[in-house]
């Protein structure tokens, strides 16, 4: 299911949530006629994480911090919000590598880490 608001770009004020495309669609139009002829309909999905959570998972990003060499000198785990879009590699520097993955908990996090990096080689 999605909830559509509309953004008013000449003020900080939304209408909304609506979750009837085509009744969006007049407010809109009525909006655009009467106040801000720039205002947008913005779409957002309910409960985007629904599977996840209800899994007991939880958002964790893992940063490993590289030497020259390529050979880890450190890492950290965190839990973050909002979760990224995907699992794997979301920064990928020279001396620092940043995965997503969703885990149960930390050590999960870790052990999850060597199947997701075999699932990119692969694709």
């Amino acid at each position: 299911m999605e909830v559509m608001v509309i953004d008013r770009v000449e003020s900080d004020a939304y209408f909304g949530p609506f979750t009837d495309p085509a009744l969006a669609n007049l407010a809109l139009g009525i909006i655009r006629e009467a106040v801000d002829d720039e205002a947008e309909l913005l779409t957002f999905k309910c409960d985007p994480y629904k599977e996840q959570l209800r899994a007991g998972l939880k958002p964790y990003c893992i940063g490993v911090e590289l030497n020259s060499d390529g050979k880890v000198i450190g890492k950290k785990i965190e839990l973050i919000w909002p979760p990224k879009d995907e699992e794997g590699l979301y920064d990928d520097r020279d001396f620092y590598k940043g995965y997503f993955v969703w885990a149960g908990s930390e050590n999960d996090a870790i052990m999850r880490l060597p199947a997701i990096l075999r699932a990119r080689r692969v694709k």
